[in-house]
C-alpha cells in the first residue's frame, strides 16, 4: 500500500509541476521583454 500512496504522490507533484512550467512558459511568451 505505501508503494501506491507513493506513486500517487510522484504523479500529483509531476502534475503540478508539469502545469507550473506551462503556466510560466505561457507567461513568458507572453511577455515581450
Amino acid at each position: 500500500m505505501a508503494q501506491i500512496h507513493t506513486k500517487r504522490l510522484v504523479l500529483q507533484i509531476g502534475a503540478v509541476t508539469v502545469l507550473g512550467l506551462a503556466s510560466f512558459a505561457t507567461f513568458r511568451e507572453e511577455d515581450p521583454s
